[in-house]
């Protein structure tokens, strides 16, 4: 579905797609406020389609961007978990020098 003919209406259904309330798109749109008409206006047909569609571009848009980012990184499900093994077994002893003694605390180690 293309944009929307009437202005106000494609305003309103951009409002909606981005979360705003039917009030406050309503508003937004340049309406005078009135809550019954823009509850009206948000179960047309075209409004429902064109809420939908710019929802489901948003997402699309979204996907792409997680999907050029992942590749760019080259993050991978077995590289992170990789790396969280090597956090999880590391030997905190390796990572940290002791300096003097601290009584009564990890006496075990030196």
């Amino acid at each position: 579905m293309p944009v929307l003919k009437n202005a106000r209406h494609e305003n309103f259904a951009q409002a909606l797609a981005k979360g705003k309330t039917a009030d406050d798109a309503y508003a937004e749109a340049g309406f005078k406020p009135d809550r019954g008409n823009a509850s009206r206006l948000q179960q047309k047909d075209n409004i429902r389609q064109r809420v939908a569609e710019l929802l489901e571009w948003g997402q699309t848009v979204e996907r792409k961007a997680t999907e050029k980012a992942i590749d760019k990184l080259a993050i991978t499900k077995e590289r992170v978990l990789a790396e969280l093994a090597k956090i999880g077994f590391a030997d905190i002893r390796r990572a940290i020098k002791w300096q003097g003694t601290f009584p009564g605390l990890l006496p075990h180690i030196k």
